[in-house]
């Protein structure tokens, strides 16, 4: 299951069904889940998201908005009503480096002066430079072996 998002997009919360601890059997039509979700900056998502289960999977899926943005680490735990039953515990990624990823891959770059230069999709805002070396480590814009940041 995906774990890490871009800032533009929804953050998609996917749990599988709950199990019946005394069974052994998933519990897919009668449970009700309750999500509590720690924001990146150690406060809860208030109010946190319904969670609604997949008819065709028995999947819990629940949705945060890309308008609750916030970069970071958010901590996700899940409890059924049902009787017997684990919590299940999911830990998703969201913006970040990731985004920094996102930028490099649909901004340009340029080479000059023996250094590597990533934009933002804008293609105007510098995202990353890099020094660019071959392979003895000497400055080099033609037979790059190695980068390193600026």
């Amino acid at each position: 299951m995906k774990g890490q998002y871009i800032a533009s997009e929804d953050l998609r919360i996917v749990l599988p069904p709950f199990m019946d601890t005394s069974t052994n059997l998933f519990v897919t039509d009668t449970d009700v889940v309750t999500l509590t979700i720690k924001k990146p900056d150690n406060t809860l998502l208030a109010p946190a998201p319904t969670a609604v289960r997949d008819a065709d999977t028995d999947f819990w899926i629940a949705i945060i908005p890309k308008a609750d943005f916030l970069a970071g680490e958010w901590l996700i735990k899940a409890e059924s009503d049902a009787a017997d039953t684990l919590s299940q515990f999911a830990s998703l990624v969201w913006g970040d480096y990731l985004d920094d990823m996102h930028q490099a891959s649909l901004g340009r770059w340029k080479v000059e002066n023996n250094q590597l230069t990533l934009y933002k999709d804008d293609g105007v805002t510098a995202l990353r430079t890099f020094d660019l070396k071959d392979g003895d480590g000497l400055p080099s814009s033609s037979q790059v072996f190695e980068r390193d940041p600026v």
